[in-house]
């Protein structure tokens, strides 16, 4: 993270406008302001370590660097959240910091539907098992959610198992969950997503489907 007293970066270190990716979990077209690394890796470490002021700032990125955007027509940001025993051990939750930080900045309202089952976290787990299948997001509230264009706000991609498992849980519930917005992505063992600038802009590059991305630690 960025040495600068009052946020999380100064102009020299935030990631510029073309470090923006665009890349496919599946069918789920994703969006990311950055590469998981330098500046912008250690931001969200002082995210996930309690950091509100540093969650305001990468919210106003993702809005910032297109990821999220009122031009899509959605009706509400989906933070996905993270388990009750981070949430205490921060103070906060970090998904949803980051889709209020996003709302407040574009206009879209926040729709915290999500919560996560009780079992095994992602972190420490091996690539495959946090590829498998699993029931790990409910949604609450899923009367409202019937037709409801929705987009996934999160941290970090990596596998993508977070993400893909977010989406089933909103789509069985009625949802029409058109894509996800993360912070920044970490590609393991899968093609790099390619930079929006390669293809003329990230809907452009959002035509390169196949890759897979997904989370750290939530």
């Amino acid at each position: 993270m960025c040495r600068s007293p009052n946020d999380a970066f100064c102009a020299n270190c935030c990631p510029a406008a073309e470090e923006a990716h665009v890349f496919a979990v599946g069918a789920l077209r994703c969006r990311s302001a950055g590469s998981y690394a330098g500046a912008l890796r250690q931001a969200i470490l002082a995210c996930k370590r309690g950091r509100r002021d540093v969650a305001e700032t990468l919210g106003r990125l993702l809005v910032e660097r297109g990821c999220v955007r009122a031009s899509d027509r959605i009706a509400a940001l989906v933070p996905v959240p993270t388990t009750q025993k981070r949430r205490a051990e921060r103070g906060f939750d970090q998904g949803v910091a980051l889709a209020l930080a996003a709302s407040r900045a574009s206009g879209i309202p926040v729709l915290a539907s999500l919560r996560q089952a009780d079992g095994e976290p992602q972190r420490g787990r091996s690539r495959a098992a946090r590829l498998r299948p699993r029931r790990r997001f409910l949604c609450d509230g899923a009367s409202v959610l019937p037709g409801l264009r929705v987009w996934l706000v999160d941290d970090v991609a990596t596998t993508g198992a977070t993400l893909r498992d977010c989406a089933s849980a909103l789509r069985q519930a009625g949802a029409d969950v058109r894509g996800a917005a993360v912070v920044a992505h970490a590609a393991l063992g899968a093609e790099p997503a390619r930079p929006a600038a390669e293809t003329g802009g990230l809907e452009k590059a959002c035509r390169s489907t196949g890759s897979t991305c997904g989370e750290p630690a939530n």
